[in-house]
This record gives C-alpha cells, sequence and structure tokens, in this order.
C-alpha cells in the first residue's frame, strides 16, 4: 500500500499483497459453538504493534462481563521487544487478566489458518500506518477484522476502524462487532 511506504519517490511501485487463498480460507468446521469471543492477534511482539491498548481495551471488556479470550501470536525479535513482552504481561498480571491471555509464541505459517479460522475477532494495531499482510490473511479466513491502520481505511468500513491510541473505542467496537 502507498501507506507502506511514505517517502515520494518516482521509484516506488505499490503492487500490493499476496495471500493464498488455497491455504487461507473460511472454514465452519473450526468455529466454536462457545459463548465465549475468540479474539486474535498475530504479529511480532514488539511496541509499534500497540499491544497496551489491545490489554487496556479487555479490562473494559472484563469489567463488562464479557466471555472473551484473547490469542496472541508472534514473538520479540529483539532485546528491547523482549523487554516490552514483559512490560505487557506484567501489565496483565497487574489488570486481573492473565486468564484471559494466551501467548502462543511463533506458529508455523501453515499452521496459521486454523487460528483464524477458529477465532472471531481480529485485531490489528500497528503504528506504522502500513497494510499488515496478517488483516489480509483474517479477511480471507472470513474474519471480522478490527484496524487502526491508515492504510485499512480505503477498505474497512468505518464500524471496524478505530483511533490506534483509543482503548475504549477498541474495546466498543469489539462489543459492536461481537453482537453483529
Amino acid at each position: 500500500s502507498k501507506e507502506s511506504f511514505r517517502i515520494q519517490s518516482d521509484k516506488v511501485i505499490v503492487t500490493g499483497h499476496g495471500i493464498d487463498t488455497n491455504l487461507f480460507k473460511p472454514s465452519d468446521q473450526l468455529k466454536s459453538e462457545s459463548e465465549k469471543l475468540k479474539i486474535l492477534s498475530v504479529g511480532r511482539i514488539t511496541q509499534i504493534k500497540n499491544y497496551e491498548i489491545l490489554v487496556d481495551a479487555c479490562k473494559f471488556l472484563m469489567d463488562g462481563e464479557i466471555n472473551f479470550q484473547v490469542t496472541m501470536i508472534g514473538e520479540p525479535a529483539l532485546a528491547k521487544d523482549k523487554i516490552y513482552q514483559e512490560n505487557l504481561k506484567s501489565k496483565i498480571k497487574r489488570l486481573g487478566l492473565e486468564n484471559y491471555f494466551k501467548f502462543l509464541g511463533k506458529i508455523n505459517y501453515y499452521d496459521l489458518p486454523r487460528y483464524y479460522q477458529s477465532h472471531d475477532i481480529f485485531i490489528h494495531l500497528s503504528k506504522t500506518g502500513s497494510l499488515d499482510k496478517t488483516i489480509l490473511e483474517a479477511m480471507a479466513c472470513g474474519m471480522k477484522v478490527l484496524s487502526s491502520s491508515d492504510s485499512a481505511r480505503s477498505f474497512l468500513s468505518s464500524e471496524l476502524l478505530f483511533n490506534e491510541s483509543n482503548f475504549s473505542e477498541l474495546a466498543a467496537k469489539i462489543m459492536a462487532a461481537k453482537d453483529k
């Protein structure tokens, strides 16, 4: 997307992303009949991914007695990212959310579709404004996608977009998407 590389240059060619729709596709077989809302986020664990906003939104969900589970797929790449992940886990524990979050670490690419297919809502929080491939993979699997990315504004409706720093808006969007 043009938002992925914000330097003006005649050398830049927007090519888009390729998603293997034979691999990333909907599957009703993996959908749970559980009353629990299953939230998924996929990506590196790093500060630019803005996960603390999801944690704060989940505090709202917990306080509102929403039955939910968050699955985080990805791992930190750098030492500072490992510190960020530990701070994130500390915040989760401090807010009493440790039973709501699962950190799965790195998952094999070919195993990712079953996570997209078995969850209800995909949350994308990256501060870069770029179009992460994970949004498209989630959509290809039939998931509801909520995003704060500038690039998502060109193809997601306003009810699926939120301000990257507004956790209460994200919580409201999750609750609204849950009911649709």
